[in-house]
């Protein structure tokens, strides 16, 4: 039997995505094991969170915008083999959702629904004490509801009209657009939100 460990660190994703972000979970993975005394052992298996939708027949990563290039390359192999040993994929929601139901504000609980608001937009479900993936595995991913604007304009099409209005990016734009001076992230115009600034306030609307 393999013990279990559980390591942590953070780094912005590569931006230009693709194979450049599946070389740079590989470093990670090595440097924590490393670091923390546990180097990779032969035949383990690691189990990674991710966005979008694993293609069970080609193991690309579909329906993530904001990691590109994932839907053209057999993730789940070339992860494998740059880690050397089996991978298994969930997405990143689901497992923030079963965190919740097994150490969280969900313990016992038959039916949850998780809502995540970050970069973009997810939804994990368990219904009647199961994790429901949907049969494409794309349940939940409510980023491409035609809501809050245009589902016909190229970058709601792209990213999802939904996760295009309330996501990361879509706060950022509408500060911008608003006249706010320039930001790099969200959490800039929710500090900036707290601390009076009128514009960021306005922006908040994304609750509503």
């Amino acid at each position: 039997m393999q013990a279990e460990f559980s390591l942590e660190a953070d780094e912005p994703t590569d931006s230009r995505g693709g194979a450049w972000t599946l070389d740079q979970i590989a470093r990670l993975s090595d440097r924590l094991a490393r670091d923390k005394s546990h180097p990779p052992q032969p035949n383990s298996l690691h189990r990674d969170g991710h966005p979008g939708v694993v293609n069970p027949k080609s193991g690309a990563i579909e329906m993530a915008p904001n990691i590109t290039g994932l839907d053209h390359l057999n993730v789940v192999g070339l992860l494998g083999e740059k880690l050397g040993s089996p991978v298994v994929l969930e997405n990143d929601i689901n497992l923030a959702l079963l965190g919740e139901i097994w150490h969280g504000c969900a313990p016992n609980v038959d039916n949850v629904a998780f809502l995540a608001l970050g970069s973009g937009v997810g939804l994990g479900l368990y219904v009647n004490g199961r994790l429901v993936r949907g049969e494409n595995g794309a349940a939940g991913e409510i980023g491409y509801l035609p809501i809050g604007g245009d589902p016909l304009q190229a970058e709601s099409r792209l990213q999802g009209c939904l996760e295009y209005q309330i996501g990361a990016t879509g706060v950022v734009r509408r500060y911008r657009e608003a006249g706010g001076s320039d930001v790099d992230s969200e959490r800039q115009v929710f500090e900036r939100a707290q601390a009076g600034d009128p514009i960021a306030r306005r922006v908040e609307e994304t609750a509503r």
